[in-house]
Formats: C-alpha cells, structure tokens, sequence
C-alpha cells in the first residue's frame, strides 16, 4: 500500500507537470501563431483564406491593398464578391454550396470558381493565370495558387501573385525587341545594296571607294547596336565591370563633340563649360558612351535644326554635373517616371515605329 500523504504528493506532482506542460503548449501555441501571423501579414503575394461556404475567414494586408477592401470589411465576404467575381442571382440556392458553377463571365474564375473546384476535388491548383477586379473596376492579372486548408471545418487557401509587373516587363521587352530589329534592319539593307552595286555594276574607282565606305559606316553602326545588346545583357546579370580612373570631364566632352561634328549636318553642338572642372573617377569609355547616346537621342528627336548645348559644372570638388539640352519636345509627362526602367520606351517613340 501507498501511504496516503506520499499518493497525495505524488498526484500534486503529477498534477503541477499537467499544468506546467499545458503552459508550456500555450506558450508555443501563441508563439506559432504569432509566426504566422508575421509571416501572413508580412508576405508580399495575397492570400486569401476562405471557409466551405466559400466565405473569406482571414486575408492578409497584400491581398487587401490588391483588391482595394479593407481586411475588416473583406472578411465575412464570399470570394467572389471579394475578388471581383460576378455573383450568382440573389437567393440562388446554389450560391453557397462548394461545387456551384459561377458565371463565365467572371474574371478570376473563368468556367468554375478554382475555391470550388478545390473543395470539390481536393486537387490543388498550382500557377493558374487569371483575373481579379478591383473596388475601383480595374482588372488585375494574377498566378492563383489554391490548396484545401487541413481543417475539420474544411476550406481552402489561395495565393495569389500579381503579374503586372511581369506582364509590364515582358510588353517592354517585346518592344525593345522590335526596336532592335527596326535598328538592324537599315545597316544590313545598306550592306546589301551597296555590295549589289559592287558585285553587278561596272562602277569607277571613286564611286566603288564611296559604295565602300558607306559599307564601313553600316557595319560599324551594326557593331555598335550588337554592344549595346551585350551591355544589356551584361546589366541585367551585374557582369557589367566598371574600369574607373581620373578622367579630366572636359576633355573628354570636346573628343565626343568632335567625333559627332560630321555626322550631325545642319544641327549644332554647343558646348558650355566653365573655366576649370575637376577631374573625376569614371570609366571613361562608358561616360562616353553615356554622353554619345544622349546626343544622338538629342539628335534623333529634336529635329535637324534644334540646337544641342552641353553643359557642366561642378557638384564639389569630386563631381561633375553634365547635361544633355535640346530644343525638342521633350519626354513626355507619362514617361517620365519610367525613363529608367529596362527596356521601356515612350509612346511618341512607339508610335514613330
């Protein structure tokens, strides 16, 4: 037999581990949630949690700012009101039953909503483009990712990852591609007629040098494009390496003016300097390039009698500030704030094209 006092001890020793271990679960209970909660809250992709009715139980802050809803007044809401989808009539039996089909002609859903489809199948659905609409009446395109939640209540998760940027990248890309090819095309025209020349016609001697050196021009422009296409690529995977070393700033401008002198015909370059400029620590044949492209943009688009100025100055005693001016148009107001996004090019530009 246990004496009465040792089995009373024992059961209190048992009883304040129970205690102790059930502390210990919560703390670890709100400590997890606590992670999650950050984790929800913290991921950039919406996701949207929903019941077996379909209605939105939890949402993070992304998938609030996608839609334009508030957190407080989403939740309670069923997916398709919450995402923009066309809702089924009022008082459709059918409208909170996990396998109902919704309209086609709802954005997010196309056929059958993917909530419904996964409450339905149990399949999760990965990558799935489409559509969500905004409280303001725009459309969003989306890679929807939607899995059941393992719960007794049943319900589903998606995440949903914005593709504008994506779409927006691959439009400019497209473009530039365009572009290029455009580019490309004048110098190998050039190339072909004037070797044609050479090859078909019985051409004197001078007339033969100019056909060459016209091919000369082409193929130097065609290197030039093919460059401009590697640093491309270069930039977009950080190979580009810079070689800095103290460069003087303005001789390096009058050696670009020089070089344009030839080619710019009635347009003129004037080039502003002060007295004395520091020397700085650039790759000089990049800064070249630089100054080089803004100059045969200023060209390009100001027309062939728009005076170029040049201008410099210095920032302090290790800057120098230069400036491209000419008497075009200008970028227009919309393009500005995507001057130095890759490949982008304005409208005006585009429809030159």
């Amino acid at each position: 037999r246990i004496p009465l006092q040792a089995f009373v001890g024992r059961k209190i020793r048992l009883e304040l581990a129970i205690t102790l271990r059930a502390a210990q679960l919560r703390a670890s209970l709100v400590r997890e949630q606590a992670t999650l909660a950050a984790i929800l809250e913290g991921a950039t992709d919406a996701i949207v949690a929903v019941d077996g009715t379909r209605r939105v139980v939890r949402l993070n802050a992304a998938a609030a700012a996608l839609v334009g809803t508030p957190a407080r007044v989403g939740t309670g809401m069923r997916c398709s009101e919450f995402l923009g989808c066309v809702r089924p009539p009022a008082g459709d039996a059918r409208a909170d039953s996990p396998g109902a089909e919704v309209q086609p002609a709802d954005l997010l859903c196309g056929q059958r909503c993917p909530f419904a489809e996964v409450l339905v199948d149990g399949v999760a659905i990965v990558g799935r483009e489409m559509a969500v609409r905004r409280r303001d009446g725009g459309a969003i395109p989306v890679a929807a990712s939607v899995s059941r939640m393992p719960t007794p209540d049943g319900g589903a998760v998606a995440v949903l990852r914005d593709l504008r940027s994506v779409q927006a990248l691959d439009d400019a890309k497209t473009s530039f591609v365009a572009a290029v090819s455009h580019e490309l095309r004048t110098p190998l025209a050039l190339i072909d007629g004037y070797t044609q020349s050479l090859l078909h016609l019985d051409l004197d001697r001078p007339t033969a040098r100019r056909h060459i050196e016209r091919i000369a021009d082409a193929a130097r422009r065609l290197a030039t494009l093919v460059d401009d296409i590697i640093d491309i690529s270069q930039l977009e995977s950080d190979a580009l390496v810079l070689r800095r070393t103290p460069v003087a700033i303005d001789g390096l401008l009058r050696s670009v003016v020089a070089e344009r002198a030839d080619a710019l015909g009635a347009t003129s370059i004037a080039l502003l300097l002060p007295r004395s400029l520091p020397p700085v620590d650039v790759d000089a044949t990049r800064i070249r390039q630089v100054i080089t492209n803004l100059l045969q943009n200023a060209e390009k688009h100001a027309g062939p009698r728009a005076p170029i100025e040049i201008h410099a100055r210095p920032s302090d005693l290790a800057t120098v500030v230069v400036s491209v001016v000419d008497g075009g148009h200008g970028i227009a107001p919309e393009d500005r704030d995507h001057v130095f996004e890759r490949f982008y090019r304005g409208q005006r530009v585009r429809e030159s094209q």
